[in-house]
Formats: structure tokens, C-alpha cells, sequence
């Protein structure tokens, strides 16, 4: 992980939901399908959604499933501009 990025346990909100929808739309993907996975999301009870956060500013989501021990997105805003390594 990035140093100085931790992660909160967080809720399925609608700032999240903002920028879920606004990738996929960016990316040229149906608007359906982003509406499909928090549907999804908000349906299933085991998931747990996880803020990223670098001086107090989010900057970005992780969905998790712990009972399938699976992560269904990771979503990083578009407007940071972190650095890796």
C-alpha cells in the first residue's frame, strides 16, 4: 500500500455511488451496469465498503466480500493524482 493511504470501514454512499458512475460512464460503459453492481451491492449484506484515505482526503473505495473473500472494485477518485512506489 502507498504509505500515508489508510483505509476506513466506511457505507455504500452516494459520493461513492457518484464516482462509480462516473468511471464507468468515462469509460464508455453503459450507465446500466454501474447501477446493476450497487444494486447488487446494496442487496447483499456481507459487503463491506472500505474508504481510502491520504490526509484526511478520500481518495478513493474498496468493495469487499469477506464471506467470499473477494474484492469486487477498487475505485480511486479521478481527481488524485498519488504517486506509486
Amino acid at each position: 500500500m502507498i504509505p500515508g493511504i489508510i483505509l476506513k470501514k466506511g457505507r455504500l454512499s452516494h459520493e461513492l455511488w457518484k464516482n462509480l458512475h462516473n468511471y464507468y460512464n468515462g469509460a464508455g460503459i453503459d450507465s446500466n451496469y454501474a447501477a446493476v453492481k450497487w444494486q447488487h451491492w446494496k442487496d447483499n449484506p456481507d459487503i463491506a465498503a472500505y474508504i481510502a484515505k491520504k490526509d484526511n482526503a478520500v481518495v478513493g473505495w474498496i468493495i469487499y466480500n469477506p464471506r467470499k473473500s473477494t474484492v469486487e472494485e477498487i475505485l480511486v477518485k479521478k481527481e488524485w493524482r498519488g504517486e506509486i512506489g
